[in-house]
């Protein structure tokens, strides 16, 4: 039963004209022309309206490594070269 007044509680129209009555809301429709550039929901063809516009989220950068870091490396690389070389691995 607790199941049954949940399911009628999410199918209950909750939109602006149904809370007030429809006599004294003022309602403008926008005109195909304008709804034709805006997305609509696949199931229902409702159109999706979004209170704000979408942000702009700018990737993370990737780290990079210092140019200390990089020369340390390159003295260890050639180091271990240098000692494959002489033969003293």
């Amino acid at each position: 039963m607790a199941a049954m007044t949940e399911l009628s509680v999410f199918n209950t129209d909750r939109t602006i004209l149904s809370t007030a009555d429809e006599n004294t809301v003022q309602v403008e429709k926008l005109p195909p022309e304008t709804t034709q550039h805006f997305d609509r929901d696949p199931e229902t063809n409702k159109l999706l309206w979004f209170a704000s516009p979408p942000m702009n989220v700018t990737p993370a950068p990737t780290p990079k490594y210092s140019l200390t870091y990089l020369h340390f490396l390159s003295t260890k690389r050639r180091k271990g070269l240098d000692d494959i070389l002489a033969g003293k691995e």
